[in-house]
């Protein structure tokens, strides 16, 4: 019987034998294929003749890359390795939060299913071609996912075969999706705050968005640890130790119905999507500053100044200073002194 294709047989030390099918049957095309192997073998290229071997790389896709010296293009050592497994190793060996903060990390691993998804099977290699594919698919309707996941590629692959490789160029030379710039955000006023949000002691959402705007506390920190006393509000904060902070008691703070933070945000976009639940601090900031309220005690009612109150003031002037802010807030706001009005039950 006639084979259909020539076939080269050869053995080289470190190597083993390497039996394989050229692909052509033309004699001069074969001689050209062994001479490229001895070359390699030569040259010290005992990784390239080994994936050869075990059919990971094909003779012709080895040869065409030797004649136009782009041997270092190739897939060799670690670039062979299965894209997701390794991956997926490198993010679940990473220190926290020494390398990265604990939500980087589960964004990284919501990259790791993106390219699962794309497609399984790929080796470290095809990481560029998936990149784009996803580029293609993913960036048009979340771009800014898009962006992040190609960041933890990079990263991924600067750990792994460092920045110098050619794996690391491919990947940068993927361009990033470009993201709508958001428009503007405003602080609200206190007649839009209760256009917005008009029924505080009924509605749970309106009760939280008020809870917001008279504290500075954002959703991690509601749903977080934090305690009311006759003249402050304790929060812990989330971020750093500059956040756990004391705040003028203006309005008792209300309790979160809602077991967790996401519920409210998917309630407050379906109300409005001309602000975010964000602003709702930067109101808290905008009154405090048109209450007139000094901004040293601004920063630090934010969490941005000193760890507490006690840190720039003796302590019998803290509640003094307390007390004297939340009054100047509920003037600015037009609620009596006399009457705090009760939102929810006390946390």
């Amino acid at each position: 019987m006639v084979p259909t294709t020539l076939v080269i047989d050869r053995r080289y030390r470190g190597v083993g034998r390497i039996k394989k099918a050229t692909g052509t049957k033309v004699p001069a095309v074969k001689r050209k294929l062994e001479r490229m192997l001895e070359a390699l073998y030569g040259d010290g290229r005992l990784d390239l003749l080994r994936l050869i071997r075990d059919g990971k790389l094909s003779l012709m896709e080895v040869h065409d890359a030797y004649q136009r010296r782009a041997l270092n293009l190739l897939p060799t050592g670690q670039t062979v390795s299965p894209l997701v497994e390794t991956m997926r190793a490198w993010v679940d060996g990473l220190r926290i939060p020494t390398d990265y903060s604990k939500h980087h990390v589960v964004t990284m691993g919501t990259s790791v299913r993106y390219l699962e998804k794309a497609k399984p099977t790929a080796l470290l290699s095809d990481l560029p071609a998936v990149l784009e594919q996803l580029r293609d698919s993913l960036g048009k309707k979340h771009p800014r996912s898009f962006n992040l996941l190609r960041s933890h590629c990079m990263a991924f692959v600067r750990a792994t075969l460092k920045k110098s490789h050619p794996l690391w160029l491919a990947c940068s030379a993927v361009e990033p999706r470009k993201i709508a710039k958001a428009a503007p955000r405003h602080p609200l006023n206190p007649v839009e705050m209760r256009n917005w949000f008009p029924a505080p002691e009924t509605d749970p959402l309106d009760a939280i968005a008020w809870t917001m705007a008279t504290t500075g506390m954002h959703a991690k920190e509601l749903w977080g640890r934090w305690s009311v006393k006759a003249d402050r509000i304790d929060i812990h904060g989330t971020k750093r130790e500059g956040r756990d902070r004391s705040v003028p008691l203006v309005m008792l703070p209300t309790v979160p119905k809602w077991k967790i933070a996401r519920t409210f945000e998917n309630a407050f976009r379906k109300r409005t999507t001309a602000f975010t639940p964000y602003d709702l601090r930067r109101t808290y900031s905008n009154w405090m500053e048109s209450s007139g309220i000094p901004r040293t005690r601004r920063r630090m009612y934010m969490g941005h100044g000193a760890k507490d109150v006690t840190d720039l003031y003796e302590a019998h002037e803290v509640a003094a200073f307390l007390v004297d802010d939340g009054a100047k807030l509920r003037g600015f706001l037009g609620i009596p002194d006399a009457v705090i009005p009760s939102l929810e039950v006390m946390k």
